[in-house]
């Protein structure tokens, strides 16, 4: 199965760096690999915490490792709120 990776928008608008769901008790890290992995019959079966827009957007984990280093470009907006 396709595994992902689940980018936590809100906090990474706050903290200005792309941050993750973590695991266990790490609630969200910067750290990919610390990082959650979830595959894809996970996701789709609870799309209601996978919002893929709102709150959350998912991320290919093979994608993730091809950035490492410039996690920025992941995302297609901007990284904090407040920039025009």
């Amino acid at each position: 199965m396709t595994e992902y990776l689940i980018i936590d928008l809100p906090k990474t608008r706050e903290i200005g760096a792309v941050m993750f769901w973590g695991i266990g008790s790490t609630v969200t890290t910067a750290n990919p690999n610390a990082a959650m992995v979830v595959n894809s019959g996970h996701l789709e079966r609870n799309l209601d915490r996978f919002d893929n827009g709102a709150t959350t957007q998912a991320v290919l984990k093979s994608v993730v490792d091809e950035h490492n280093g410039q996690l920025e470009y992941l995302l297609h907006l901007p990284l904090r709120e407040n920039v025009a």
